[in-house]
């Protein structure tokens, strides 16, 4: 990616003398710099995660299941899936 800046004279001659001093160029030393600055920021925080209603309308659990073994309901449930 390629970007402009625009330094006003003084920190333009003080970047080329330090690059010359450090045997790299005026782009690197910018892009140091830059990596070392966001280093030091804090991390975002992560967004909390929220759960969305999801209700359904209905009398809940049949009570002839209430007991029930998992594996009954599930298999109830998959017969009357496809009708």
């Amino acid at each position: 990616m390629s970007t402009t800046l625009v330094l006003n004279d003084y920190l333009s001659q003080q970047l080329q003398q330090q690059a010359t001093l450090c045997h790299t160029t005026p782009q690197a030393l910018l892009e140091m710099a830059w990596q070392q600055f966001l280093q030091r920021q804090p991390s975002p925080k992560p967004m909390p995660f929220k759960l969305r209603q999801a209700t359904f309308k209905g009398q809940g659990l049949d009570e002839n299941l209430a007991k029930s073994e998992w594996s009954t309901i599930r298999e109830l449930a998959y017969q009357t899936a496809g009708r």
